[in-house]
This record gives C-alpha cells, sequence and structure tokens, in this order.
C-alpha cells in the first residue's frame, strides 16, 4: 500500500482530482451567489424585495433553490387531461396520424 502511495503517478492523480473539485465547488457557489445578486438586482429595479425569506437577508435562496428542485416532483397530465396535452404538441400537427 506504502509503494501505491508512494508513487508519482498516484500523487499527480489524486491532487488533480482535489484541484479539480475545489475549482469545481467554488465556481458552483460563486454562480449561484451571482444569480441570488441578479435576483436582489431585480428585485429593487420592480419595486421590490427580492429573495429575503431564506437565511439571513436571503443568503440561503440559492441553496433552497438546489433543495426545491431535487424534492419537486415530475408533472404528469391527469388522465382526463391527456387527449388535451397530445393534441396539442407540435408533432401531431405536423404530422398528423
Amino acid at each position: 500500500m506504502h509503494a501505491l502511495i508512494a508513487n508519482p503517478d498516484v500523487q499527480f492523480v489524486f491532487w488533480a482530482f482535489v484541484k479539480i473539485f475545489i475549482i469545481l465547488n467554488g465556481l458552483l457557489v460563486v454562480v449561484s451567489y451571482m444569480i441570488y445578486a441578479e435576483r436582489k438586482i431585480c428585485g429593487r429595479m420592480q419595486g421590490r424585495y427580492g429573495p429575503n425569506r431564506v437565511g439571513w437577508y436571503g443568503l440561503m435562496q440559492p441553496w433552497a433553490d438546489v433543495v426545491k428542485l431535487i424534492l419537486q416532483g415530475g408533472v404528469h397530465p391527469g388522465r382526463g387531461e391527456h387527449g388535451r396535452v397530445t393534441a396539442s404538441r407540435p408533432r401531431s400537427r405536423l404530422c398528423p396520424r
């Protein structure tokens, strides 16, 4: 096991994965808070507060959005609306049966 850890190729691959992990997670955090800033700015321009419900000044809003997206179920029409949904598809207009 010690020989495997001492192998320079294994060390290179390990540190490459660590660097990639840190960079990707840093980018994810930066992008999520840029979206938060965009929402706050758009909210102020429209005369409302923007995201302010989750956490201190809404700083946990990006994480709440992720949880909502994960827990959100798919949308499936009920049995009674199936005909209307199928008839409204563009494919059914282009390729009639």
